[in-house]
């Protein structure tokens, strides 16, 4: 996998979020029970934090919040709509 193939877009349009808070900040997340997805993302990215989260059962998700990260993926987002 690399960040040239749009799988990464598909993945994110089943299971992807953005957030944008009050106060401007954007977060882009993928969330999944498993660890093995979101872990792909933050490896084939270089980029963003990997975290698991015990509240519903628990789930894993990759993070990006850094203006710097979040517009990395908008311009893979350029590449590859969702």
């Amino acid at each position: 996998m690399s960040y040239k193939h749009g799988w990464f877009a598909g993945m994110f349009d089943a299971d992807g979020t953005v957030i944008l808070k009050k106060n401007g900040q954007v977060t882009i997340s993928v969330t999944q029970k498993y660890k093995e997805i979101p872990l792909l993302f933050k490896e084939t990215f270089n980029i963003g934090y990997l975290y698991f989260d015990k509240s519903q059962n628990g789930y894993w998700s990759w993070a990006v919040s850094s203006e710097n990260d979040v517009m990395q993926i908008i311009e893979y987002f350029k590449h590859f709509p969702v």
